[in-house]
């Protein structure tokens, strides 16, 4: 059981969209954890969520499923 989407490598920023293309968390930290809350540290609903990775060479696009 994950409770955190956390990157263990370098990265120049992570963002999380809801199902409806909605920005609910972003970051430049790398240090950054996402924990199912938005940027403001509300807690989203359960459901699927959507990410944008961007590093120096590459740039990562994948989804996550928030389980409570």
């Amino acid at each position: 059981m994950n409770d955190l989407f956390f990157l263990d490598f370098p990265f120049k920023s992570v963002n999380v969209y809801n199902r409806w293309g909605q920005l609910v968390f972003n970051t430049k930290n790398n240090g950054a954890h996402w924990d199912g809350r938005t940027t403001a540290a509300q807690i989203v609903p359960d459901g699927t969520y959507y990410y944008i990775i961007e590093t120096e060479d590459e740039i990562y696009k994948g989804y996550l499923q928030l389980l409570r």
